[in-house]
Formats: structure tokens, C-alpha cells, sequence
């Protein structure tokens, strides 16, 4: 009859090997992960992109008090913008406002209805050739602060396109707003109600046109991913080059990479396993190349390298 001491201690032992020969395993799956990502991807010239370049961005809080003197239409300062910015080294003005719409109904005749919209000037103040994507409709702004107020959540946007006269760079603006408040109770006995009120606004812009391309990424048991980069014209010059940046929709879509920099991107996550903890994670170096003949049109090469 055996040992019941002597049985546990190989079943114990059985386990730990059994157990050991697994993290082997697992261990040589990994040498198949792939740890370097470096590509080279073939741009084509494209057009109808979006803003990417944030011009101006405010937000503001205020405190009012639920009195009755104060009406939404009194917020309308802190949600208008203005900023200069350039385009092929041309200045451009954009001012983002609110003007105000005679009410059609009748019956209402305390409603104050405003529409958000954009306008941009050249260095001269000379009104550019703007063509309006979208306009909100008009919005009623006569709401009181006063003791019977709760809450309210407004926001709208202004989309549009315009061309720099000189250079024929065309590009896309927008200007959103937002406006939220929300009344609190009253903390001291002869103190009245207030209430709070967040706007925040914003000033966007970008060249319409833009390269894109795509290459695919071995990834583990034989999987390969596709990778897709779009390279915009960051400096809004006309031109694509080494002053520009690179953004990887499908895995970071705000975020976008300088050319020449080591970096960590965003795509590594999507190579490694779940052991990735015990992968060192690469650096890597964006660069970007072209090349044309004479009357064509260049073609465009972005170029994901490896360092260590």
C-alpha cells in the first residue's frame, strides 16, 4: 500500500510540471508576436477633410443670482470668438457671432431669436467668399433667471469652406458653442437662489485637402490588421512636408504625430497579446518622402521606422 504522503507530494509535483510546461508554451507562442512595426505606406492626394487645427478654445463659469435681472441673452459675450490666423502666409480673420432674427410670430413677442454663424476677414477687412456648409437655425435667448428656473443645455455649430485668393488652398471651418446652467438651492436664509452657468466655445480649421493611405501590419497567429494614416497640412502652407503631421484614424483619431520625433504609437497595442507587459515597447520615427516628374502630380511615401 503506498505512502498517502508519498501520493500527494507526486501529484503536487505532477501539477507544478504540468503548470511549468504551459508557461513554456505560452512563452515560445510569443516569440511569433511581432515586436517592430516599421512600414512604408503609399499616399494619395485627397480632398474633403475636417478641421484639425484648434484656433481658439474658451470656457467660462458664472454665478447668477435667480433674481430676475439676468436673461439667457446675456450670456451671448462669453460664447463669441475671435482669432487670426494664416494661410500661405496670408491673414485671415475669423470671428464667430450671434445675430439676432426678428421673431415672426406674434403672439410671442418677448422671444429674442439669435443665430449663430461665422464670418472671416482678410488682413484688408475685406469679407472673404464663404460657403456655408451649415447654419443653425435660430434659437429663442429670452429665458429669466428667476426663481421659477431649472435648467437648460443649449449648443450648435457653423461649418464652412472658403479659398485663400492667392494660393487656392482651400480650406474648412467651424465654429461650435455650448451652453449649459443649472440652478442650486438656497444655502442661507436671506439669501436667494443662484445658479451656474458653463459656455464653452471653440474656433477649428483645416486644409481640405489631405493624404491618405494604407498598409497592413502582421499581427499574431498569422492575423494582419490594416493600417490606415492620414498626413494633414498642419501649418496650412499648401504643402506636404517634414512640417506637417500624421494621424492614425482607426486607433488614436485626435491625435496627431510630428515627423522626425522618436515616439510610441498608438498601433503596438494592436500586435502584442495580452502578455504585452513583457514586450519593451518601440520607439519610432515618422518621415515623409516624395517624389515627382516634371507636370505630374508627386507621389508620397510615409515612412514608419524602428529605433531603439
Amino acid at each position: 500500500m503506498q505512502n498517502p504522503d508519498w501520493v500527494k507530494f507526486l501529484s503536487k509535483t505532477k501539477s507544478a510540471l504540468l503548470f511549468l510546461f504551459f508557461m513554456m508554451a505560452i512563452q515560445g507562442c510569443q516569440g511569433d508576436i511581432p515586436q517592430d512595426a516599421s512600414i512604408e505606406i503609399s499616399l494619395q492626394l485627397k480632398t474633403g477633410g475636417q478641421p484639425y487645427l484648434l484656433l481658439s478654445e474658451e470656457k467660462k463659469t458664472r454665478v447668477i443670482n435667480l433674481n430676475g435681472f439676468y436673461e439667457m441673452e446675456d450670456l451671448i459675450p462669453d460664447l463669441a470668438l475671435e482669432k487670426e490666423f494664416t494661410v500661405a502666409g496670408n491673414v485671415y480673420i475669423v470671428t464667430s457671432l450671434f445675430g439676432q432674427v426678428p421673431a415672426a410670430d406674434f403672439d410671442s413677442p418677448r422671444k429674442k431669436l439669435y443665430e449663430y454663424y461665422l464670418e472671416i476677414y482678410d488682413s484688408g477687412r475685406e469679407l472673404a467668399d464663404l460657403n456655408y456648409l451649415h447654419r443653425d437655425e435660430e434659437n429663442d435667448w429670452s429665458i429669466i433667471f428667476d426663481k421659477n428656473f431649472s435648467q437648460l443645455n443649449q449648443e450648435g455649430y457653423c461649418l464652412l469652406t472658403f479659398k485663400d485668393s492667392i494660393s487656392g488652398v482651400d480650406c474648412l471651418v467651424r465654429g461650435n458653442y455650448s451652453l449649459f446652467c443649472r440652478s442650486g438651492e438656497k444655502t442661507v436664509e436671506h439669501e436667494g437662489r443662484q445658479a451656474i452657468a458653463i459656455t464653452t466655445a471653440r474656433l477649428m480649421v483645416g486644409n481640405r485637402e489631405y493624404l491618405e493611405g494604407g498598409g497592413v501590419l502582421a499581427g499574431t497567429a498569422g492575423g494582419n490588421y490594416l493600417l490606415i494614416a492620414k498626413v494633414v497640412d498642419w501649418n496650412l502652407d499648401g504643402r506636404f512636408d517634414q512640417e506637417d503631421r500624421v494621424v492614425f484614424p482607426n486607433l488614436a483619431a485626435e491625435q496627431y504625430y510630428p515627423f522626425g520625433e522618436k515616439l510610441e504609437l498608438p498601433f503596438i497595442d494592436l500586435l502584442t497579446s495580452s502578455f504585452e507587459g513583457q514586450i519593451s515597447k518601440r520607439r519610432y520615427v515618422l518621415k515623409l518622402s516624395s517624389s515627382s516628374k516634371k507636370g505630374e502630380t508627386p507621389e508620397y511615401t510615409l515612412k514608419i521606422q524602428s529605433r531603439r
